[in-house]
């Protein structure tokens, strides 16, 4: 995987709780939050990250570069 926000830590199972100030509680508020940004601009993103056998979890803020979507 080559996305900016792969590198820069998401993972597969995160759930992204905050788009750059924007509540995200479900896949539609993440695309409303994603509107108001293109390519190149930097974002920051809050993520609860599960831990191993999804039994304890933290949060963190991963900071990148949006990409273009590539379809």
């Amino acid at each position: 995987v080559s996305s900016s926000s792969y590198k820069a830590g998401l993972g597969r199972f995160d759930i992204i709780t905050d788009f750059n100030g924007y509540a995200i509680e479900n896949i539609d508020d993440l695309n409303a939050a994603l509107s108001n940004f293109k390519a190149g601009d930097e974002v920051s993103i809050s993520v609860f990250r599960f831990a191993r056998n999804f039994k304890l979890g933290k949060a963190e803020v991963i900071t990148f570069k949006l990409d273009t979507i590539e379809e």
